[in-house]
């Protein structure tokens, strides 16, 4: 869909969204076109001037505008007042001040603009001249203009182009972008700009944001999941670990095989990272690190530990002296029979299928993946097994006794099942639609 879109609107439209452009330009203007057509109609029922039946409307159109424009304009009176009282509650913190100064600036210049061009157009349809309706399809075309940004059309370059002061990232790498994480370090100054290409702007590209990684094949696995598809309790994980120290994130960052750890800071020095690169670009600095010893896709626990409530589990991976050696399980779950000395290794991996060897005595398999309810296991040629959240959001397979290929897979019918209501519901409305006696 995003090729067909970049090809068919010469780049113009490479998001959907930007679609809503023409909507919301063509949805006032057919609105003002049918009410034109409604009082045309009614005039000519009556005989009477199509304009009495919108005096009200024109009249209220001039006070409800005024009282806009005043708004506007008290905004812009208060202003400084405001920022002033801001700076004096946080004097260390310039972001809430500045904050405010443009959104203030940006509301009260929208009510003004807005509340007299209504008052124009209020005025020009009240004098019933003949260019009444240019004069108010010009007061609308002058509102759609604060839509501008959607027809910004800016050079991707520099999301293709990886960044020099990462060298080693390669496709497959986990990597945890510091800079666009704001739980974990100080955002920058808020300064606004009105120049789209301003290298501030591109900053978080630097630091191996997901937008700049992806195309390269590298992993996030705390970044935001823009289908809406991530874990919740992956969010508390990241709230969590805004309060731990970097030795306690550096554990966490271990057991979900994190790779690379790209930050707007340099990290403590006993956090166990090593520092690959630095670069500096005026007032910001990028720091790359490497993880020591992240876990592999899948591993065996030594032992399993219980936690019922995420406090205690963010809790027990941090302080671990080692945490791949441990699995954290709800109670009901870590009492069952573990086998120590069991092994695991990867045969095969996908987005949707995984595939492993084990051989136990029975226990827990820990996949570093996050937990699912669309995921299924299953025994090659077998029974299937239980899946369930483990190490907080990971995913664990208990497994029987005895050498096993299991294969872990997104389930193949929910999907399936979801596109045929969708297609029922769309054919039962098209039946209601043509029903007879349905209206035109």
């Amino acid at each position: 869909m995003a090729n067909l879109l970049t090809w068919a609107g010469g780049g113009l439209f490479r998001y959907p969204e930007k679609f809503l452009f023409w909507f919301a330009l063509a949805l006032p203007l057919g609105a003002g076109w049918g009410l034109e057509r409604v009082l045309e109609s009614r005039a000519a029922k009556t005989g009477a001037s199509r304009w009495l039946g919108a005096a009200r409307w024109i009249t209220a159109a001039r006070w409800i505008g005024g009282a806009l424009a005043a708004l506007g304009l008290l905004l812009f009176a208060l202003r400084s007042w405001a920022v002033a009282q801001v700076t004096a509650q946080k004097p260390n913190d310039p972001m809430p001040s500045s904050i405010l100064d443009v959104q203030m600036g940006q509301w009260g210049g929208a009510l003004l603009l807005g509340g007299g061009l209504l008052v124009v157009a209020a005025v020009a349809c009240r004098t019933r001249s003949r260019w009444a309706p240019a004069v108010v399809l010009t007061c609308q075309g002058i509102c759609l203009l604060q839509l501008h940004p959607l027809l910004l059309v800016d050079s991707a370059t520099i999301f293709k182009v990886p960044a020099d002061w990462a060298p080693g990232a390669r496709a497959g790498d986990q990597v945890v972008g510091g800079v666009s994480e704001p739980l974990w370090t100080d955002l920058f100054t808020y300064l606004p700009t009105t120049d789209p290409r301003q290298p501030e702007r591109y900053q978080p590209a630097l630091s191996l944001a997901p937008s700049l990684g992806i195309t390269r094949g590298l992993g996030y696995p705390l970044a935001h999941n823009a289908e809406g598809l991530g874990s919740v309790l992956r969010w508390e994980l990241q709230r969590s670990l805004a309060n731990t120290t970097w030795q306690q994130r550096t554990r966490w960052l271990r057991l979900l095989g994190v790779e690379l750890l790209a930050l707007g800071e340099e990290a403590d020095p006993s956090a166990g990272l090593r520092q690959l690169s630095a670069h500096h670009a005026g007032s910001k600095s990028f720091f790359l690190y490497a993880v020591e010893r992240p876990a592999p896709a899948v591993r065996w626990p030594r032992r399993l530990r219980a936690a019922d409530d995420l406090a205690t589990a963010v809790a027990l991976v941090a302080n671990s002296p080692d945490p791949l050696t441990t699995l954290i399980l709800p109670s009901a779950l870590s009492q069952q029979p573990h086998d120590p000395d069991g092994t695991v290794s990867a045969l095969e991996s996908t987005p949707d299928r995984f595939l492993f060897a084990v051989e136990s005595q029975g226990g827990v398999v820990a996949l570093r993946r996050a937990f699912h309810p669309l995921l299924r296991a299953r025994i090659e040629g077998g029974e299937g097994l239980s899946l369930f959240p483990a190490d907080v959001f990971l995913t664990g397979v208990r497994v029987p006794p005895g050498n096993h290929r299991v294969a872990v897979e997104a389930a193949g019918s929910g999907p399936e099942i979801a596109g045929g209501i969708f297609a029922l519901v769309v054919a039962l409305g098209c039946l209601w639609l043509a029903r007879p006696g349905a209206p035109a």
